[in-house]
This record gives C-alpha cells, sequence and structure tokens, in this order.
C-alpha cells in the first residue's frame, strides 16, 4: 500500500547502464559470461545472482518496468516477513512475551524506514534487496538450529546456512558481513558465559560451520577473480 505508486515509475537513474541497454540479457543465450560481466563499464562488482534475475525476467516477461517494480516490491514483502520471522525466533529463544507483537512492531519499522526508499523504489537496488533477502533467511536458519555453544549445528543446517551466504555474495560484495552478523547474535544467545568460553566453544564444536563459511569466501573469491580478474576495482597485481 506504501509503494504501489512505483508500479507506475519507468526505470531510471544508472538503470539504463545496469541493464536497459544491456541487449545481451534478453537476446544472448544464457552463459556464465553474460551474468558475471562488470555491473558498471571500469568496475569490478560481481554480481551474479541479480543478473540472473533479470535475464530470465526478461526472457519470461519482457523489459516491462511495471514487471520489474513488482518484482522489487515483492522481495520487499518477503524480507519484511523475514524481520518479522527472524523477530519471533528470538522471542521464543529468550521467552519473550508479546513476541509476536513485537516481532509486528520491528516490522513495521522496517517497512516504514526511510533509508529502504531507495533500494525499493529503484529497480536497480534488487543488489540490496536480495543481499538482505539471503542474510535474513541465512541469520534465521542459524538461530533456529542452534541449541548450545557445546552442540554442533547439523550439516544440512550448515550447507543451507552457506549456500544463503554464497547466494548474498552473489547479490552484493555487502554479503560478507553474514558471517560476522553471526557471530554477533551467538554471543548474545548464551549471554550467561563469557566470550573467551564462547569462542573455544565455537572452535570446538561449531569448526564445520567456520571452515564451510571460509571455505565459501574462498570459492566465491577465487569465481570473483576468474571471471573479472580483479577483487575490488584494481588489477591482481596490486
Amino acid at each position: 500500500l506504501l509503494y504501489h505508486p512505483i508500479l507506475n515509475a519507468q526505470y531510471v537513474w544508472d538503470d539504463t547502464l545496469l541493464f536497459v541497454n544491456k541487449t545481451g540479457l534478453r537476446e544472448s543465450h544464457f552463459s556464465w559470461e553474460l551474468i558475471t560481466s562488470p555491473v558498471l563499464p571500469g568496475t569490478s562488482y560481481f554480481r551474479p545472482l541479480i543478473f540472473l534475475t533479470w535475464y530470465w525476467e526478461f526472457n519470461i516477461f519482457g523489459q516491462d518496468p511495471r514487471i520489474s517494480h513488482l518484482i522489487g516490491l515483492i522481495f520487499f514483502a518477503i524480507n519484511s516477513s523475514l524481520v518479522f520471522w527472524l523477530g519471533l525466533v528470538l522471542s521464543k529463544k529468550y521467552n519473550i512475551k508479546n513476541g509476536f507483537l513485537l516481532s509486528l512492531i520491528a516490522a513495521i519499522f522496517y517497512i516504514t524506514h526511510p533509508s529502504l526508499v531507495e533500494s525499493t523504489a529503484w529497480i536497480s537496488g534488487r543488489f540490496d534487496q536480495l543481499c538482505t533477502l539471503f542474510i535474513l533467511l541465512g541469520l534465521i536458519i542459524f538461530l533456529k538450529s542452534y541449541t548450545t555453544s557445546e552442540k554442533s549445528l547439523s550439516i544440512l543446517n550448515i550447507i543451507l546456512i552457506s549456500l544463503c551466504y554464497l547466494l548474498a555474495l552473489f547479490s552484493k560484495e555487502l554479503g560478507l558481513i553474514l558471517p560476522l552478523i553471526i557471530l554477533i547474535f551467538y554471543t548474545f544467545l548464551e549471554k550467561d558465559l563469557k566470550y573467551l568460553v564462547l569462542i573455544k566453544n565455537a572452535c570446538k564444536y561449531h569448526k564445520i560451520l567456520i571452515l564451510t563459511l571460509g571455505l565459501t569466501t574462498l570459492i566465491y573469491f577465487i569465481l570473483r577473480i576468474v571471471s573479472i580478474e580483479q577483487i575490488y576495482h584494481v588489477p591482481m597485481d596490486e
């Protein structure tokens, strides 16, 4: 309801450079090179998942800003729901009363927060939207599967968290913060334990998760280097 006027908006700002004039997204056969090309000329932004969504969108629906905005609103609705779900998970972990109401208030704050207007109303904000989606989803999977610092997560949950991490990275470089966010929540899940004890327990009982996230990071950078031969706007020899 708040954002419905954007359904009548057009492509704006960098949309033309990012995807409107990239005819390959509409006319070329799918290839890894197609979705891993730099986001803008002279940059090394590596965001294949977003170009993959645009490739699917343009080949199924054509290039229509109304469709692009509608997809953006759907992602925004999903993220808002994930914020609500995250609140429910945390309220259950901490046995907080009125958890449903507090989670709903948190979701309303998220929906109405002015800092999210640009990423929601601007079609190219899909980078931020999908990165946020997989960060939230990975965090929720971690919190739901976590019991104590002395019990490892199941292999399935570790794989799912790492997959969310990789998809967040494929959406925007900011996905690198997911392991840090998990670490921050981990230190608060057992607030009665000292940090040193928690770190020791993490290295002993959660080493598979740590190694898997590290391996995922390595795979991401290898794919990035192979595809665009840069880490971040500078050649490898620098």
